[in-house]
């Protein structure tokens, strides 16, 4: 049977780091896809639609005028 390389205390120092790491990062990119503005997917679909967006208009709409 194959033992680890890690003692049992330093195994779990090191998952407690990963999983400080992955909440973390995870944390990063929440924050980033917040500040992210989703205007490229609308304007690629509009065009391969045959439309044209006016993303300065679409902003100023009042979501009571959006379906």
């Amino acid at each position: 049977m194959a033992r680890s390389a890690f003692s049992t205390a330093a195994f779990a120092q090191l998952v407690r780091r990963l999983r400080y790491t992955n909440a973390r990062y995870d944390q990063i990119a929440r924050q980033f896809r917040c500040r992210l503005r989703p205007t490229y997917h609308a304007k690629r679909r509009a065009y391969w639609a045959g439309l044209r967006v006016d993303t300065r208009k679409a902003h100023a709409c009042p979501g009571s005028l959006v379906s």
